[in-house]
Parts: C-alpha cells; sequence; structure tokens
C-alpha cells in the first residue's frame, strides 16, 4: 500500500525545515546563500517546496568516511573473520587426516 503525501505549494521556513529533514537555521542559511528561494506574504516567509525539494535532490552524493575507531572495528571484524576461516580450514585438513584410508588388500577381500 503506498501512500501519496500532499505537500503545501508554499511553506514557512519551519515547516519547510520539516519536509526537508533541516533545521529552521539552516533554511534560513540556503536562503541567504541563494540556494532556497523564498518570498514574502506580508511579514510571512515562504519557501517554494517543489523547488526546494528539487534543490536538496541535486546536492552531491554525500561522502562518508569511517572514523579511526569504527576502522578499527571494521579491521577487528575482518581479523576474526579471518581467524574463523583459517580455524575451519584447519579442523578440515585435521578431519581429512583421521579418515582412515582404505589399503588395496582390504579393498580386494
Amino acid at each position: 500500500m503506498s501512500y501519496k503525501i500532499r505537500l503545501p505549494a508554499y511553506a514557512p521556513p519551519a515547516v519547510f525545515g520539516e519536509i526537508a529533514s533541516m533545521s529552521r537555521r539552516a533554511v534560513y542559511e540556503a536562503i541567504a546563500r541563494g540556494d532556497l528561494i523564498a518570498v514574502k506574504r506580508g511579514t510571512a516567509t515562504l519557501i517554494n517546496v517543489e523547488r526546494g525539494l528539487a534543490w536538496i535532490a541535486s546536492l552531491p552524493p554525500a561522502q562518508v568516511k569511517l572514523s579511526p575507531h569504527d576502522r578499527g572495528k571494521q579491521a577487528q571484524q575482518q581479523a576474526m573473520q579471518s581467524a574463523q576461516v583459517a580455524a575451519d580450514a584447519q579442523q578440515e585438513r585435521k578431519a581429512q587426516r583421521k579418515k582412515p584410508s582404505r589399503k588395496p588388500d582390504e579393498a580386494a577381500a
């Protein structure tokens, strides 16, 4: 089941911030930079919601880097996985060695 949310054509900065997951301050900073188009109706500041969301959609993708702490966790997880693979391989080799081999004389008998 899909729901259609009806967005207003124009919204005050606080409402646009909620729609776009931005703080009120970030909305005003974007207006000051010219990234968001705002109009005045009396004393009310209104933002064109469709254009504002298009601006957000045009932003470059986030470049996320792991912190040293997270890199340490990632390296630890990789080391644990490698150790598990090595342990599994060692168990497999031991199991292979323990299998009784059939001697040619016994096979014929």
